[in-house]
């Protein structure tokens, strides 16, 4: 008998000997997403903590005195809240 002829009907099959078009596993994508979403909640609150820092720290600096805006700065200040602030444009009579 020789070595090198194998009966391939009783050749047992491998995992490795099957060709699948390669599938993404959908628990291991919802997990990379919540851990993009986490970091980008993070993110998000650390830019709204140093935002509300330094807001009052400038309040601190301003004591008790009322910012004096410019028309152009009211503009600027609505148009740059985006959509929100867009649509309550309209209803600011000095801009």
């Amino acid at each position: 008998m020789s070595h090198s002829t194998i009966d391939e009907s009783r050749r047992p099959i491998f995992a490795c000997d099957v060709r699948l078009a390669p599938v993404i596993d959908m628990s291991a994508l919802r997990m990379w997403f919540g851990v993009l979403i986490g970091w980008l909640d993070r993110q998000e609150r650390d830019a709204l903590a140093y935002l509300i820092e330094e807001n009052r720290i400038l309040r601190a600096q301003l004591a008790g005195r009322h910012l004096r805006l410019t028309d152009e700065d009211r503009r600027r200040q609505w148009t740059g809240a985006g959509e929100a602030g867009s649509c309550q444009l309209e209803y600011v009579p000095w801009v």
